[in-house]
């Protein structure tokens, strides 16, 4: 059985994974042992023949998950001999088909490949196949009100667009910032504009750049700290991760433009940031050599990688990653 869940909206597709990942726990592998993860930007197909091919004694079918499959570079030679694998995939009953996932959230790109279109345009055509693009405003506010009725709060429609006025359409933290607001509360409390606008503000950005510079400085012990601020303030274990994948990006961009001898005002015109970000940013890349960026980036990456496969807890590893910064 092939399933196929694509598009930017990478909270819902997480969330449909996870349910996939715990109904095959629960029906036919409940100890996880034949439930298989690939990062298949780098895979190649000796190795996604291999962890398919390879079966268990105990347990008749596997859960394969493989994410970003699609932004692997050696595309032509990949692609066009999954093409031919795949049909041979499905064979057998239903019930005894291993189950391959395909998460990816970047599915056309400038310029994809003509096997890369190959390949999509047979994913799509799937029976099993599901599309998460961004929710409109009205989806949008009733995603923020069955967020707060499941905390037995309640936020009408009004409120509901001035929070999302204050922090955007990203779900990830419209779900931290909800659950804060939300637990300011007593049950059956009602979250209203006047709370939000006392709650959501600029205090949140100061702490979450307050972390993201500790981590850049390399100071474990600040840094760990800040990150238990932020738990206790409700925000989620995937937004402080973007937060945190943001800033290393924005480190090896500078970092880069640095060692092209380039000044503050030519790094802005290339890289677009503001220059109260290029400034910031000029003062942390010169904690770390470009290895050390490059390392801490993918590393983080990784832990974004785990937690969305569902093979870590990404509270830990966070706690893990930041506290283990050091001057």
């Amino acid at each position: 059985m092939i399933i196929f869940l694509y598009g930017p909206d990478s909270f819902r597709r997480h969330q449909k994974l996870q349910e996939l990942r715990e109904h095959f726990i629960k029906t036919v592998d409940s100890s996880a042992q034949n439930v298989i993860t690939i990062d298949g930007s780098t895979a190649n197909i000796k190795e996604l023949s291999e962890k398919i091919g390879t079966g268990s004694l105990f347990v008749r079918r596997r859960l394969i998950i493989i994410r970003d499959l699609l932004k692997n570079k050696n595309q032509t030679t990949l692609f066009s001999n999954l093409l031919k694998l795949l049909p041979g995939w499905e064979k057998g009953k239903p019930e005894e088909q291993n189950i391959i996932i395909f998460n990816e959230d970047d599915c056309g790109g400038s310029k994809p490949s003509q096997e890369k279109k190959a390949l999509l345009s047979w994913l799509k055509k799937q029976p099993f196949t599901q599309e998460f693009k961004p929710l409109s405003t009205p989806k949008t506010i009733s995603f923020i009100q069955n967020l707060a009725k499941n905390w037995e709060r309640e936020i009408d429609y009004s409120a509901a667009q001035t929070l999302i006025n204050r922090t955007g359409t990203d779900l990830w933290r419209l779900q931290a910032e909800t659950h804060r607001l939300a637990f300011s509360l007593p049950p059956q409390g009602k979250i209203n504009s006047a709370l939000i606008k006392e709650i959501v503000n600029d205090t949140y950005e100061q702490n979450i750049f307050a972390l993201t510079d500790a981590v850049a400085s390399r100071q474990g012990k600040k840094a760990l700290n800040l990150l238990e601020e932020q738990f206790i303030a409700g925000l989620s274990e995937e937004y402080i991760l973007s937060m945190l994948i943001r800033q290393f990006k924005i480190l090896c961009q500078i970092k880069g433009a640095e060692s092209e001898n380039l000044s503050a005002t030519e790094i802005g015109k290339k890289t677009n940031l503001h220059p109260f970000v290029i400034k910031k940013g000029l003062s942390q890349a010169q904690a770390f050599s470009n290895d050390d960026l490059k390392k801490h980036l993918d590393h983080l990456i990784l832990l974004d990688f785990s937690n969305k496969t569902g093979t870590s807890n990404l509270k830990i590893a966070l706690s893990l990653f930041v506290g283990g910064l050091k001057n």
